[in-house]
């Protein structure tokens, strides 16, 4: 059996990520041209254009190791920042660089897991749901130098992309870490949490203990 080519595992991937816009409520164009781009951006080639109502997103997929001061990325950025109800999502299934920082162990991880649920046990709802993000992060960064993908976006709902895109994980399981950065996104930025969904929270946190046997057994 023939191994893909680069050119068929990139169609896969932008395929994979169109998917999941999809699968988010937009409207995606894959291999857009100048008509489907706004007139600023007519000039500029891009992988997807996803709209969601009055939102519109850039995709940008980025298949090997690519300078972000690349001219065009650049370029492109700046552009894309003076048009109102749009934004640039840069998506790479690049290796991960090579960082000073070091990464969890699983047994940490897990560790913190059970310090969340704790938390979670005495009513400290924010605190919980912080602890049990980071070790869902921290999970997610190892699978993925273990896949080698770029961990290295300090978005979380880019980061579950590229996991999603790359088929690290499926798509039930890219529903509830999509919902997770939800609750994550809410408890960092100081936002009302509301009445917090127990039921959830529990396979949130089953979800990050079943990835992480992937890493310890790996």
């Amino acid at each position: 059996m023939r191994s893909p080519t680069s050119k068929q595992h990139e169609e896969y991937t932008v395929r994979r990520i169109a998917e999941q816009y999809s699968a988010d409520g937009y409207l995606v164009i894959t291999e857009p041209g100048p008509n489907d781009l706004p007139e600023a951006l007519k000039d500029f080639q891009v992988d997807l254009v996803a709209r969601r109502g009055t939102e519109t997103v850039i995709v940008e997929v980025k298949k090997s190791s690519v300078d972000k001061r690349d001219p065009r990325l650049v370029a492109l950025a700046q552009k894309i920042s003076e048009i109102p109800n749009i934004r640039l999502d840069l998506v790479s299934t690049a290796a991960t660089p090579k960082s000073d920082n070091k990464s969890l162990s699983s047994s940490a991880l897990t560790a913190r897991v059970t310090e969340a649920n704790r938390l979670r046990q005495l009513r400290s709802k924010e605190a919980s749901i912080m602890l049990l993000w980071s070790a869902t992060e921290g999970t997610l960064r190892l699978l993925a130098e273990m896949a080698h993908i770029s961990a290295t976006t300090h978005n979380p709902s880019v980061l579950i992309k590229n996991m999603y895109s790359q088929g690290v994980i499926d798509r039930r399981q890219y529903e509830v870490l999509s919902r997770a950065v939800r609750y994550r996104n809410a408890a960092a930025h100081a936002y009302e949490l509301g009445e917090i969904d127990e039921g959830f929270l529990e396979r949130w946190s089953s979800l990050t203990l079943d990835l992480l046997t992937r890493v310890e057994d790996a």
